[in-house]
């Protein structure tokens, strides 16, 4: 038979004394309080029935954690984001400035090689704006993947919580660059457009798919390196040398139009140089590109997102056979 104190009513009966006895607690602390307060009336709630009601709060307020689902999905990854960020702007005093100020000095460097190589226009745009859409695509895909190809970094000790594992920190690491490159190229476009240095843009949803594409696909690739250099550590050392060669053929500082035929081929290659011409082209009613593709750039970026989940998975199971949760 079931024991009696866990049916309902069982445990209504055991509420109920429970009930009395605190009742009880009290009136005696009321009578005690009053007989020394006198005309002032001041109650003295005694230990024991403080520690009474503190400790079936505690067991309630444990009842509900055990109970309780654990985070999943987009609540989780972006609690991990900020996390993230928290502890980055927190690990030097500086963290919150260098968070921004790399991509502006990148993209200031990079005008600057367009102004010196082609003064002040590119295929009709002007240099400095034209400049700032192919570095935002560049760093954001760039950022993304040495993010994520790090692996958690800082945030290696919430593996050992049951409900977040590896991919979870690095999801939740990667719309770092996303956020600080629109954030910093917006604002300057922003500012061009607000001092009629430039007009609006054509098509705004054209150009933050660029975005998100860029980022998908260095996050993609973040997980493949991630994977490499799990198997051996060494492959790290190309990652700076793989940058390079994708700033050359991105398109930051030209568009394939201008190049000929037998280097235009190579350099369509490289979706980031889609992902700067189409932004481009999304912006300035005077360039229409004849070279980029969309549906090359969403086919790189699906067939990326495929390889890298899969990668992921690889490299999931490499560690734990090899007992390595970091």
């Amino acid at each position: 038979m079931a024991d009696d104190n866990v049916t309902p009513a069982g445990t209504l009966a055991r509420l109920q004394q429970e009930l009395e006895s605190a009742r009880e607690v009290l009136r005696q602390a009321v009578e005690r309080g009053s007989k020394k307060a006198g005309a002032k009336g001041a109650v003295a709630v005694p230990d024991a029935f403080a520690t009474f009601y503190a400790d079936r709060a505690r067991e309630e307020a444990a009842r509900r954690r055990a109970s309780r689902a654990p985070t999943k999905g987009f609540p989780l990854w972006f609690a991990l984001w900020n996390l993230a960020f928290v502890k980055e702007v927190r690990s030097e005093r500086l963290g919150l400035f260098w968070w921004f100020a790399e991509p502006f000095m990148l993209i200031m460097i990079f005008t600057i090689m367009t102004l010196v190589f082609f003064g002040g226009s590119v295929a009709n745009m002007p240099s400095f704006p034209f400049a700032i859409m192919g570095v935002a695509q560049f760093l954001t895909f760039r950022t993304t993947f040495m993010t994520t190809a790090v692996g958690p970094a800082h945030l290696v000790h919430c593996l050992n919580e049951p409900s977040v594992s590896r991919f979870d920190l690095m999801f939740g690491q990667s719309p770092r660059a996303l956020v600080a490159n629109a954030l910093i190229a917006g604002g300057l476009l922003a500012y061009l457009v607000w001092i009629a240095f430039i007009p609006l843009p054509q098509d705004p949803g054209m150009i933050i798919l660029c975005l998100v594409c860029s980022a998908a696909i260095g996050f993609a690739a973040g997980l493949g390196a991630s994977l490499l250099s799990f198997i051996y550590t060494g492959t790290r050392r190309i990652y700076p040398a793989l940058m390079r060669l994708f700033a050359i053929t991105g398109g930051l500082f030209y568009v394939s139009e201008q190049l000929p035929d037998d280097y235009k081929a190579f350099v369509l290659w490289n979706p980031i140089l889609h992902s700067a011409q189409l932004t481009r082209d999304a912006w300035f009613p005077v360039y229409e590109t004849t070279d980029a593709s969309l549906w090359y750039l969403l086919a790189v970026t699906l067939v990326s997102l495929a390889l890298g989940f899969g990668f992921a998975i690889m490299e999931r199971r490499r560690r734990a056979e090899a007992g390595d949760i970091e």
